[in-house]
């Protein structure tokens, strides 16, 4: 919805469905879902890529591995 449309269609979906009242739920939920995405706004645009987590404490981070160092078969 928050490309501009006024609606989802979705009938052949939620008609053939194994269980089609789940399928109309997952729909109906996923609209919502994404109506309140838009309503949270996107991140602010920045001129170069800024790393949201820290290198330290990562656990795939380079060296942290046990295995580091171990010849694996």
């Amino acid at each position: 919805m928050e490309w501009g449309f006024d609606g989802v269609l979705l009938n052949t979906a939620v008609s053939r469905a194994l269980d089609p009242v789940r399928m109309a739920g997952a729909f109906a939920q996923a609209v919502k879902g994404g109506r309140s995405a838009f309503l949270a706004g996107p991140m602010i645009v920045q001129e170069t890529a800024v790393p949201s987590t820290p290198e330290i404490g990562r656990p795939f981070a380079l060296g942290s591995s046990r295995l580091e160092g171990q010849r694996l078969a």
